[in-house]
């Protein structure tokens, strides 16, 4: 999800979550089926947070 908010210019992680839910295309890059709960959008600071504890040497992702 972290990489459709970036691919699509820097989209806030609310609008990810409403583009996975409503695009097909995104739901199938994210390997989603039609009965799959798409993951809230809060997952994305939690994931941004953790990625940047694991490895301090990348930049932030937004």
């Amino acid at each position: 999800m972290l990489l459709v908010g970036v691919w699509h210019g820097g989209l806030s992680d609310e609008s990810v979550e409403d583009m996975a839910n409503a695009n097909l295309y995104v739901m199938r890059f994210l390997d989603l089926s039609l009965e799959d709960e798409v993951p809230d959008h809060s997952v994305l600071p939690r994931f941004r947070t953790r990625l940047t504890a694991a490895n301090p040497n990348i930049a932030p992702i937004h």
